[in-house]
């Protein structure tokens, strides 16, 4: 069960249990700057708590 992105690496696993984050570490993979996509996945916050 490999992450088909390299960065959650540095993050220590936190993507596999916070979807969010998971959400701005694919954002970020696709070439998206840290900070946009943190912005981006924050105006779906409600969404992903929805979710846990």
């Amino acid at each position: 069960m490999g992450d088909d992105f390299g960065a959650t690496q540095g993050y220590a696993g936190v993507a596999r249990w916070n979807p969010m984050e998971q959400y701005v570490q694919q954002l970020i993979a696709q070439g998206y700057p840290e900070e946009t996509a943190r912005a981006y996945a924050q105006q779906y916050a409600g969404h992903f708590q929805q979710q846990q």
